[in-house]
This record gives structure tokens, C-alpha cells and sequence, in this order.
């Protein structure tokens, strides 16, 4: 049984898609982001339940201790106003067996809260030997919506690092074939996919498919349901994090680069002599996140908590 907190059955798809199809001995609560969120009464009903939480705290605030319901909320001001405080009492009263949670940093894993991701959903692709990985096309791609202005920063700086070292930069998708064809050289994609003009994933699976890099950034909230997409093809480039991961992203199966240091670290990864062994660390990575692996790790957690 899925219980969603807000009494309007708002929540993270994403996350709904995956959870939804957990077989729990527990309730389980979803509690995400939602404007004017509305308590729901149904969980007074209940007493042992797990707790899946899918908040995220926008693209500039700045994550120094994990949200722990019912331990640390006034510390978080958007979670802690109208119901969101009811809700915040009830689980101080009432807490769960255990916490699932998206935004969570290493420091504060517990036997009681444990970290959980997207899921990886999109279609999978044959892994490539090392002599086509090394000859793809594309150094790097990223396809990017603005729920963070560093992404948009970061496309700016794409431009600028192309005028000063002469690549070539495609930003609109539907150039793709004819950039490919006709220009000569290095070559970076960076696409700017609004809510409004989604693309389809397949399209840009392909485009990432081509691509040695894939750039993943954080959103509204650190962990992106991209994190679960760049690695499927290529070899993921992130910020360094304090964030725990169910199924670790590290140097070994990642690229990790500085804040506002974001197209140096690039530039030396495409360097990197290890790259393809990245790749296909990445790549076996990535499955564990896929439904039917990482279904039976999260009900293992759930049942045995």
C-alpha cells in the first residue's frame, strides 16, 4: 500500500513509477515537494509504515545536514510552514521503521535512513568496444532544463571555451544531422530542453550514445533523474558531492569535477587514459538502478527493516 502524504496525491513520478511497484510487508508514505501542500489525513490511521521521501530544496540552498523528518525541519524553511509542520508533529509522534531518502548525505546513513534514486528507465544500449568508444564524434553533451542556473552558466561557459579553443558547439537539436556532417573538428552538444518542448529520450539517447561524455548536473534537488540517463551510454560527469548513493558514483565508474571549474575538469577527463574502463564501470553501474534490479535491493531493505 502507497500512501501520499499530501491529501491532493501530489508527488514525484518519477520516484511513483519505481515505488509503486515495491512489494512492502509496510505501508509506505511518499512525501515530496508540493506547492500548498495539504496534510493527509489518512495517515493517522497509521503505525508502522516506511517513509520514502523524495524532497528536494531547490537549486541554491545549500545541503550542510540531511532533512530528517521530525529531528531537524525548522532547519528547512520551505518544509516547515502550514501542514507541512502538521505533517513534520506526525512523525515525530509516529516515526517510521524506516526512511528512504533522496537528499541525503553520507554522513547521515543509518540503519534507520538509508539513501534511495531514480530509477533507470530508459532503453538499454550494447556496450561498445574500446576502438568505436575511442572514436565517437561527440566529446561531450548535455541536455539540460532550467531548474538550476548553474546549467545555464555551464552552457555559457561551453560557448566561451569554444571561442577561446576553436571546438565546435551545437545547442539546437534539430541542427544535429547537418552539424554532424559538415563540421570539421572537435565537437561539444549542449541542448537546452524546456518543460515545455520535451524531446524524446531515444532521440537523445542517440545523441548520447556518440558522445564520450554526458554531462549530469544537479537540479532543483542534488540527485536528477539524469544521473540515471548519462551513464546509460557514456561516461557520466558530475560535481563532486557529499551525497550517499544507494549503488555508489565514484572516480572508478564516474567523472566528479569541481564547482566552477566544470569545463577544466572536462578537458583533462578527455585525457584520461582510463576513460573507457569508466565507461563500463558506469555502464554495470547504472543497471543496478534498472526496475528489476533494484526493486528486490529496495524491498529487501523494507522487509528487513
Amino acid at each position: 500500500m502507497v500512501i501520499i502524504a499530501d491529501k491532493k496525491e501530489r508527488t514525484d513520478s518519477a520516484y511513483h513509477t519505481l515505488v509503486k511497484h515495491i512489494k512492502s510487508e509496510l505501508p509506505i508514505v511518499m512525501v515530496s515537494w508540493a506547492e500548498d501542500f495539504v496534510f493527509n489525513d489518512e495517515l493517522l490511521k497509521l503505525k508502522d509504515y516506511c517513509l520514502v521521501c523524495f524532497c528536494e530544496y531547490g537549486w541554491d540552498f545549500e545541503l550542510t545536514e540531511s532533512h530528517i523528518w521530525g529531528v531537524n525541519s525548522e532547519n528547512f524553511p520551505r518544509y516547515y510552514n502550514n501542514d507541512w509542520i502538521k505533517f513534520d508533529n506526525w512523525v515525530k509522534e509516529n516515526p517510521p521503521k524506516i526512511t528512504l531518502k533522496r537528499e541525503l548525505l553520507k554522513k547521515d546513513v543509518s540503519d534507520k535512513v538509508q539513501p534511495i534514486e531514480y530509477p533507470c528507465v530508459v532503453e538499454s544500449y550494447p556496450v561498445q568496444p574500446k576502438e568505436i568508444f575511442n572514436s565517437r564524434h561527440i566529446s561531450a553533451f548535455q541536455y539540460w532544463g532550467r531548474s538550476n542556473e548553474h546549467r545555464l552558466r555551464i552552457h555559457g561557459e561551453i560557448w566561451l571555451h569554444s571561442y577561446k579553443k576553436g571546438f565546435q558547439v551545437l545547442d539546437n537539436i534539430y541542427y544535429y544531422n547537418d552539424y554532424m556532417h559538415h563540421e570539421q573538428g572537435e565537437k561539444w552538444v549542449t541542448l537546452w530542453i524546456p518543460h515545455y518542448q520535451r524531446i524524446e529520450i531515444n532521440a537523445l539517447m542517440q545523441i548520447n550514445n556518440s558522445s564520450k561524455l554526458s554531462l549530469s548536473w544537479e537540479g532543483a534537488g542534488q540527485k536528477c533523474f539524469r544521473h540515471m540517463e548519462a551513464p546509460v551510454n557514456s561516461v557520466m560527469v558530475m560535481h563532486k558531492n557529499y551525497l550517499s548513493w544507494t549503488h555508489d558514483w565514484d572516480e572508478t565508474n564516474c567523472i566528479l569535477v569541481e564547482h566552477g571549474k566544470e569545463i577544466e575538469g572536462i578537458e583533462t577527463t578527455l585525457k584520461n587514459p582510463n576513460l573507457y574502463d569508466i565507461y563500463l564501470a558506469g555502464v554495470e553501474n547504472c543497471n543496478k538502478y534498472r526496475l528489476n534490479n533494484y526493486i528486490p535491493y529496495l524491498e529487501n531493505i523494507i522487509n528487513n527493516a
